[in-house]
């Protein structure tokens, strides 16, 4: 509990016009932290959704890079495919031609060896 006197020095010292301009000062003070506070959280605000942009744009590249990959890969197997399907018909076609003229030469060589032996047998 004060006295009268610490009382009556305290109301003194309230009235003293630097008392006065701190307490004023104070509240500018107070007022400014608040304004730059709401700023702050106005520019984070901002901040964050243009983040939420920036991600959402690399997410859309990202599924277009995945895409457009898969359509490479997609493609290269097709020509892969399409290159080994020609590449075997070509080699099916050597192998038939092959044993075309595997067979004819087998049956050149046996009409020789008949007519040899035919000539041999008559001659």
């Amino acid at each position: 509990m004060l006295t009268p006197q610490q009382e009556q020095l305290n109301n003194q010292i309230c009235e003293l016009p630097v008392i006065k301009d701190l307490q004023e000062n104070d509240k500018t003070f107070y007022q400014e932290l608040e304004k730059f506070e709401k700023l702050v959280e106005d520019r984070f605000d901002k901040g964050s959704e243009r983040m939420d942009g920036i991600e959402d744009e690399l997410k859309k590249l990202s599924d277009t890079i995945r895409n457009g990959l898969s359509d490479v890969i997609t493609e290269i197997r097709d020509h892969k495919i399409t290159d080994l399907t020609s590449e075997l018909k070509i080699r099916k076609a050597e192998g038939s031609t092959l044993k075309t003229g595997l067979i004819l030469l087998s049956v050149a060589s046996a009409l020789s060896a008949i007519g040899y032996l035919i000539l041999k047998a008559f001659g």
